[in-house]
Order: C-alpha cells, then structure tokens, then sequence
C-alpha cells in the first residue's frame, strides 16, 4: 500500500488550553519515525502541560527529507 507524502507545513497545530498557535520547538528521531515538538505561542500556557508531540512514519516526512538541517532527512 503506497502513502502520500506529509509535508508538517501543511498542518495548523493549536494549543487546547488558549487555542493560539504553537511553533515548532524541537525535532528528534526514533526508529522510523520523526518527532516534532510544538509549544504555545502565546507565553503564558504551561509548557509541560500543553507542549504538543506529532510524529511522522520516516518513509513519508517531506519536510524531513526537503529540509535535512533541521534535523530530518
């Protein structure tokens, strides 16, 4: 079964607690997956409780692969 690419700048993420965006704040890899890390724009929500993790299978992280400085690809 073939997947579409995910490209991570296609999505909105926002915070449940104040619902303003969150930035992207950090990147790691676990086996055949990316993580990003997206915290809360707005400066006064509790980063641990509201600090967003998406994780993305490897094989289909376009973002990863276009831009391998951050971390990816």
């Amino acid at each position: 079964m073939e997947h579409a690419d995910l490209d991570i700048r296609d999505l909105s993420v926002r915070c449940g607690a104040c619902m303003n965006y969150q930035t992207l704040a950090a990147f790691s890899k676990r086996e055949g997956w990316h993580v990003y890390v997206y915290e809360c724009e707005a400066g006064t929500c509790d980063v641990e409780a509201t600090r967003t993790l998406l994780e993305v299978p490897e094989a289909i992280d376009l973002f990863a692969r276009r831009h391998p400085d951050c971390g990816g690809g």
